[in-house]
């Protein structure tokens, strides 16, 4: 499962996947602005059925804290 996360945002970022490692920051390493990180919860939502809520990503600051919230949501 995290792999397939990782290669989510690897794909929107543009930022090969090895190189997402947990502590890698979105904004700051990445460059992930709101429209990028919309659409890696949009493709996210689509690859694994499953609702993302916006409101509780905006304070996601790292790779290893988004996959851990996608990875709670699969298994509700």
């Amino acid at each position: 499962m995290r792999d397939e996360i990782r290669s989510v945002i690897a794909r929107v970022s543009g930022v090969s996947a090895p190189e997402l490692d947990d502590d890698v920051m979105f904004r700051d390493e990445l460059g992930v602005d709101s429209l990028k990180a919309l659409e890696i919860l949009a493709h996210c939502e689509r690859e694994f059925n499953i609702e993302l809520s916006e409101g509780e990503c905006v304070d996601m600051r790292t790779v290893g804290e988004f996959i851990s919230y996608v990875e709670s949501r699969v298994e509700n």
